[in-house]
């Protein structure tokens, strides 16, 4: 292999990573503005990506915070409208105008949350 080829597949791969890591961030960035605390309350502003997985992908609160999943009716279509959260034995069709799950996170543990076709597969943890 030539000296430029290598310098060519090197400054590719390099690109490559970088561009990972820049996306990785902000999609972090984003999830992180999705969930907000305040006085008790933990809003969650949940949608879902064009990979039908779920953003947040991870929900995390105290044992007994009062836990508001606010649905975005936008980019929840389909399955995805529906809302489950397993262990808790909650369900929710996310619906404009009719879109918040509300509830006490009172039991410790990791539950999944998905939709109705058991995709979307976020997570809640509760310590």
């Amino acid at each position: 292999m030539s000296k430029t080829t290598t310098i060519i597949i090197t400054l590719v791969v390099v690109s490559l990573l970088v561009g990972g890591v820049i996306i990785w961030k902000n999609s972090n960035s984003q999830s992180d503005k999705k969930i907000t605390q305040s006085n008790g309350l933990t809003v969650v502003k949940l949608s879902a990506s064009r990979m039908g997985v779920y953003d947040p992908k991870i929900i995390k609160v105290k044992v007994g915070t009062k836990l508001r999943i606010e649905g975005d009716p936008e980019s929840l279509s389909g399955s995805m409208d529906t809302m489950i959260v397993d262990g808790y034995e909650l369900s929710k069709k996310v619906e404009p105008g009719d879109n918040i799950l509300e509830f006490i996170a009172d039991k410790t543990g990791t539950y999944k949350v998905h939709c109705a076709n058991g995709m979307g597969n976020g997570t809640l943890i509760v310590e």
